[in-house]
């Protein structure tokens, strides 16, 4: 069967009566037949011409074009068009109530989408594509279309939808967020109807698709979804809209084999009362999930927060580095990253409400592979020290209360810097640089800027080190360095009362085996039996412990936390007394293996055992930081910021919904509130068997029910199955394009748009 006798059988298949069942929401008559060309895409509805009735507008691959379809007048129908080919028999298959409008693009196309862009009341249309990332057509007072390109934009995602027009701010403009492979890009309109320079937002994974605008916490601000799919998991990505108007990082629920886009939906939960929640397909058997994310006062003392994503810049692959510090003196705590390749920091500065929103970026240090910060000069505010291997420099940078970062500025030392690490004091600000000079390693310890630095040599390493800490390993009230070297066991530098310092892993009782091959992103200092010292947590597979240094140079261990099973790849710990715990510790395992949390608390005995785990997300650890309201987890590429006394979302599944039809399995479904009473239904489309089925919800029992079925097309059963149409109808939209009143079904079907009036 070829293509025009699969449209034949279309027509005559859906010139039969649709299937009813009693109970029946809405009835469909057509389709009405616009014929395009096949390659294309981005079905959307907008009022273009400004009439009062919704037209459509998509994009033509095979002729760069993008196709406006206006609606006529009702009654009006535009006349099809001539065929070229007269050698052979072409029926006509097109009767549709639009007349066509083509706009030249000349480029490859990818979304699209609509709105006023410029504040002069008319509907512009924005697109993606390539070689020109993003640009924007406003239509003029003569119905023309003027052409402006969008600079800067990301590189743009090749599927939508990845596009979305929305007055985000509540100033009566509409403005444009973009989606793109890497990054997520903010468009604000100005007061004079051109676009600011883009927010732009790294996404912490690739290959985001079907944004979203949405007031997710519902308070009455439009925030950020879009989905990301990792086989078998998959999640919902959200960025909240703070109270200033900003976009904060990334939180992620975890949606098990999510298959489509995600999108808002009112429904009705267990107890029969609308609620606001989200509609997707799930596989292998394509059933419709909705679940909704009703959001706790106050946080939950059995579960840890859901980690908030960020992806500072990265312009290479080498790890970032991170560091804690008050930079602008407002008395809250920012975090510094480095992109070493790029030769800048990205710094995250806190907000009034104690989030983190954008980061600004500043040059900086060519391969700055270590961060540390201190207050050097006592001003209340903490310099940002770097080293960078490749310049053979350490160097400061001074913050301004205005967060302006000057370019770092050398300390006088000499040698190649390999690792720093600062420490506050009651007698001052300390730096130590590991350093290596012909051959030779040593620390150089500064304690101030016009302090002559100490030196500490540092015989038979057989490699640089990787890593630098402070510690007070044997807990005298002094602070001990602890120096990692790669494949060797750590070593311990203690700090005698003079301020000297000497090795202590050369001790009879310094348990080497302990300490063998250590990371520094393994590593965590935290007080964990009460005493107000801290211990140096290592964490490893299966368990972690917790050792400090005996007044004799014995390394001990103090107590040990063993995750839930002995596989468990535990990549590094966090330390909890959250309030109102009685200053009781929680230990906090993350198993990269695994992608969760454990928690443990104290049993009876005061033996740590497993509470509760958690599903997470991936990360490479570098690092991590706890405290007393929140925890920091710092990756090579992101990092997680846990606010321990937040209210936090909870995750609900409401009723899902398998289809009886034999075969049958969804791949997308679009919510419709067809009879106007505040809940959606649903259009759920089988674009393999090209079956639309209509769901209604249905309160006894909570759930869906199937009131309208039919298959779109039919494909001959003796055609081989590669020529077979393989994934149609392959998008959908609802809008009244009859000018009833009444909203219509539009599907986009190989190429041609049909639309299903209303009765």
């Amino acid at each position: 069967m070829n293509r025009r006798l699969l449209w034949i059988a279309v027509l005559s298949l859906l010139a039969r009566p649709l299937p009813a069942d009693t109970g029946e929401i809405a009835a469909f008559d057509g389709p009405e037949v616009t014929k395009l060309d096949w390659n294309i895409r981005a079905l959307r509805a907008a009022d273009i011409n400004g009439d009062g009735r919704q037209d459509l507008v998509l994009l033509n691959n095979d002729r760069s074009t993008i196709v406006v379809l206006i609606q006529n007048e009702p009654g009006a129908a535009a006349a099809p068009e001539r065929s070229l080919h007269h050698n052979r028999w072409e029926p006509v298959v097109e009767d549709a109530r639009f007349r066509k409008e083509s706009i030249t693009a000349g480029i490859t196309l990818y979304d699209l989408a609509t709105g006023d862009l410029n504040g002069d009341g008319r509907v512009d249309l924005v697109y993606t594509g390539a070689p020109h990332a993003l640009t924007i057509r406003y239509r003029t007072e003569d119905d023309d279309w003027r052409e402006q390109r969008i600079t800067p934009a990301p590189d743009p995602a090749q599927f939508g939808p990845a596009l979305a027009v929305q007055d985000l701010d509540g100033d009566g403009r509409d403005d444009l967020v973009m989606l793109g492979q890497t990054e997520l890009a903010v468009y604000r309109q100005n007061d004079d109807g051109t676009l600011a320079s883009p927010e732009r937002f790294p996404l912490p994974d690739d290959n985001a698709y079907g944004l979203r605008l949405t007031d997710f916490d519902r308070d009455g601000r439009a925030d950020i979804t879009y989905g990301h799919g990792r086989d078998p998991r998959g999640s919902l990505r959200v960025r909240l809209q703070t109270s200033t108007g900003a976009f904060g990082p990334e939180l992620a629920f975890p949606l098990e084999r999510l298959v489509s886009a995600v999108t808002p939906v009112q429904a009705l939960n267990s107890e029969g009362d609308t609620v606001s929640a989200y509609t997707y397909v799930a596989g292998p058997v394509g059933q419709v999930q909705v679940v909704t994310f009703p959001q706790t006062s106050e946080s939950d003392a059995d579960r840890l927060p859901r980690p908030r994503m960020f992806r500072p810049r990265q312009s290479g692959r080498t790890p970032t580095a991170y560091a804690i510090g008050d930079y602008n003196g407002d008395g809250r705590s920012d975090v510094a990253a480095s992109d070493a390749d790029g030769a800048q920091v990205s710094i995250y500065f806190r907000q009034a409400d104690g989030g983190f929103t954008e980061a600004r970026t500043y040059p900086s240090l060519s391969e700055a592979r270590a961060l540390a910060a201190v207050d050097w000069d006592g001003d209340g505010r903490d310099e940002l020290f770097l080293s960078s291997v490749k310049e053979r420099i350490v160097a400061r940078a001074v913050i301004d209360a205005d967060g302006r970062m000057e370019y770092p500025q050398p300390l006088p030392l000499e040698g190649k810097p390999v690792a720093l690490a600062a420490h506050a004091s009651p007698e001052g600000a300390l730096l130590a640089v590991v350093y290596e000079d012909s051959g030779a390693h040593h620390v150089a310890l500064l304690a101030g800027a016009d302090a002559e630095p100490r030196t500490i040599a540092l015989p038979k390493l057989r490699t640089d080190p990787s890593a630098i800490a402070w510690w007070d390993a044997n807990q005298d009230g002094r602070a001990d360095l602890v120096l990692f070297v790669p494949r060797d066991p750590l070593r311990i530098f203690v700090q005698d009362e003079t301020g000297a310092f000497s090795d202590a892993s050369g001790a009879a009782g310094y348990r080497k085996g302990l300490v063998d091959g250590v990371e520094r992103s393994s590593v965590t200092f935290a007080d964990v039996d009460g005493d107000t010292k801290p211990e140096m947590v290592i964490a490893a597979r299966g368990f972690a412990r917790a050792l400090r240094l005996s007044t004799d140079g014995a390394l001990e261990v103090v107590t040990q936390f063993n995750a839930r099973t002995a596989t468990a790849e535990i990549a590094t710990t966090l330390h909890l007394r959250r309030a109102g715990s009685g200053g009781s510790h929680e230990v906090v395992l993350y198993d990269r293996r695994a992608e969760e949390f454990t928690l443990l608390r104290p049993g009876a005995q005061g033996v740590y055992e497993v509470a509760k785990t958690q599903v997470a997300d991936r990360i490479e650890v570098v690092g991590s930081w706890s405290g007393e309201s929140e925890c920091f987890i710092f990756g090579a590429d992101r990092f997680w910021w846990l606010p321990l006394e937040h209210g936090e979302f909870e995750q609900k599944p409401l009723a899902p919904h398998v289809t009886d039809l034999p075969g049958v399995r969804y791949g997308y479904v679009v919510p419709v509130d067809f009879d106007g009473d505040g809940i959606h239904e649903l259009i759920a489309v089988d674009p393999e068997r090209h079956v639309v089925e209509m769901l209604a919800p249905r309160a006894e029992p909570t759930g869906w029910r199937s009131w309208l079925h039919f298959v779109v097309f039919e494909v001959d059963p003796h055609q081989p199955q590669g020529n077979r149409a393989s994934f149609e109808p392959r998008e959908a939209c609802v809008a009244d394009v009859t000018g009833d009143g009444r909203e219509d079904l539009v599907l986009l079907v190989h190429d041609r748009v049909l639309v299903y009036p209303r009765k």
